[in-house]
């Protein structure tokens, strides 16, 4: 990505290390952790480490502004949130506003960008923590989608894991063509 460039090991150890971030700051198994990030390495890295930590990941949509950010995090019970610094104007203010945070965490896409007073650097947050094993998918992991909310409010769409996983090969036969051995 860009000038990024990472090898399939240290993306692995990343999202380790951002998994035993979550749980060492009190984020729990089938808790939400809402990432408000553009395309980038961190996003999958962040997704990577939610799937390895048994969290519940929400994609937000970063051209959601307060009002809607606000509903759609305490909506989903956010415990964590993951956002760039470029969209820290819209997310540092709504904060306060979740009772279940535990954790914030700004990844630098400004290129040294001031992180705000309670917001954890990515980069500083993994550096203090060690990975954890991906144990593989267990009932009840899911990830959150946000509809883009035409007909009103956003509405969340929980997708299950495991079963995207198992359906995956039939998805790709469906639209390729193509069967999978």
């Amino acid at each position: 990505h860009a000038d990024t460039r990472r090898t399939w090991a240290d993306f692995n150890e990343r999202a380790g290390r951002f998994a035993a971030a979550l749980l060492s700051h009190g984020v729990e198994p089938g808790g939400t952790v809402a990432l408000n990030l553009y395309n980038a390495p961190e996003y999958l890295e962040c997704f990577f480490g939610t799937l390895k930590s048994h969290t519940r990941m929400a994609n937000v949509n970063y051209r959601y502004r307060h009002t809607e950010l606000r509903q759609i995090l305490e909506r989903a019970q956010t415990q964590a949130v993951v956002f760039h610094a470029s969209l820290a104007d819209r997310v540092v203010p709504v904060l306060d506003e979740l009772p279940g945070l535990r954790l914030a965490v700004q990844v630098d896409d400004l290129g040294g960008a001031d992180l705000p007073t309670a917001v954890a650097d990515l980069e500083a947050l993994l550096a203090s923590a060690g990975p954890v094993r991906h144990t593989g998918s267990e009932p009840g992991d899911c990830y959150l989608s946000f509809s883009g909310g035409t007909t009103g409010q956003p509405k969340g769409v929980v997708y299950d894991i495991p079963r995207m996983t198992r359906n995956a090969p039939v998805t790709r036969a469906t639209i390729t063509g193509e069967e999978i051995d």
